[in-house]
């Protein structure tokens, strides 16, 4: 009789890492130029991202970019909040406010930081705030390929009118 030989490692897995995918989502702003403070929300809406390969599928998030369409003088310096589930929102400008509950549901390590302060790169009249080795693991919800996450601002800052800003995540999934 043959031995038999386990390519999964027993675990039910088909494939482990090898697929690099790039998630991406973007808002834009109301059509104001309320100055935001440190933990008001920016844009009303969760971030959708398809990050999994299959449902309850896993990765890491190695790295991300914060794509701003306008270069005003006072950079934002935005956190994105990654959770497993939708979060409730608040209007943009108000004070983030996800419940227990929600938090409780939050990435491990599932913060990224996109400090415009010190690492905004001018591309013309836009610009973009690159964050890289971050080694965020995650594993989507039984029946998801997403994950879900909230902007909140972290310092003074006065957007442009309909500013748009694009999330983009690079994925290495299982």
């Amino acid at each position: 009789m043959a031995a038999q030989i386990s390519t999964d490692g027993g675990e039910g897995r088909v494939q482990v890492g090898g697929v690099t995918a790039i998630a991406s989502f973007s808002i834009t702003r109301p059509a104001d130029t309320t100055q935001y403070t440190a933990t008001d929300q920016v844009g009303s809406i969760n971030l959708i991202f398809d990050v999994a390969r299959v449902s309850g599928g896993s990765g890491i998030v190695s790295s991300a970019v914060l794509i701003d369409s306008t270069a005003e003088s006072t950079k934002p310096y935005i956190d994105l909040l990654l959770f497993d589930s939708p979060v409730t929102n608040v209007a943009d400008n108000a004070t983030a406010a996800p419940t227990d509950l929600e938090v409780e549901r939050a990435i491990p390590n599932g913060v990224i930081s996109f400090d415009g302060v010190n690492y905004f790169k001018v591309a013309g009249a836009n610009g973009l705030i690159p964050v890289g080795n971050l080694n965020i693991p995650f594993v989507c919800r039984e029946g998801s390929t997403k994950l879900y996450g909230i902007l909140v601002a972290r310092n003074a800052y006065t957007p442009v009118s309909a500013e748009k800003f694009t999330i983009r995540l690079g994925i290495l999934q299982d």
